[in-house]
């Protein structure tokens, strides 16, 4: 029997099985973990952190290329220094009573290495990781899209005015 596909199971799904993810080494053996590699080679920007220090314990190649952060200097940054210093009480909104095997989505505003904002779709998921209650979390881009949507809103705007107006002159007072 074939299960219903809804948007974003199969990574709901993925996310759950992650949760047994460890550090691995870098070696690249064939006995290397596969649900680390597919954490590692996911084209997603994807991290876990700590429920209790918010610290980034794992990071993947994509978020270190995304956000230009170097690999070490991500897993030593919490997630309060991802955030815009005036979303802290969205973010601790947002964790206050999650439950560990709680799903959290989200739309939120994260700070790149350069210091440019940017719009995420996140998912996360709780999960014990190296002895510690964490979250997996797997990150969205959708700044050129939600500005795309700003773009259309206002060309509907315009439209709109231009049709209710009786002139071209009316459109300019």
């Amino acid at each position: 029997t074939s299960r219903p596909r809804t948007p974003g199971a199969w990574m709901r799904r993925r996310l759950r099985t992650l949760g047994g993810i460890r550090r691995s080494s870098a070696s690249g053996s064939a006995n290397e973990d596969p649900y680390r590699l597919l954490f590692d080679n996911n084209p997603q920007p994807m991290w876990v952190f700590d429920m209790e220090t918010l610290g980034i314990l794992a990071v993947n190649s994509a978020a270190v290329r995304h956000y230009g952060y170097g690999r070490e200097e991500f897993l030593s940054m919490t997630l309060r220094e991802l955030r815009p210093p005036e979303d802290m009480p969205v973010l601790r909104e947002a964790l206050h009573g999650l439950q560990p095997g709680q799903e959290y989505h989200g739309i939120v505003r994260h700070r790149r290495k350069d210091g440019s904002l940017i719009d995420v779709d996140i998912i996360s998921h709780g999960l014990t990781f190296e002895g510690r209650q964490a979250r997996l979390v797997h990150v969205q881009d959708i700044t050129v899209r939600r500005r795309v949507e700003q773009l259309q809103g206002a060309v509907y705007r315009i439209a709109q005015a231009a049709d209710s107006a009786s002139s071209l002159e009316d459109l300019y007072l």
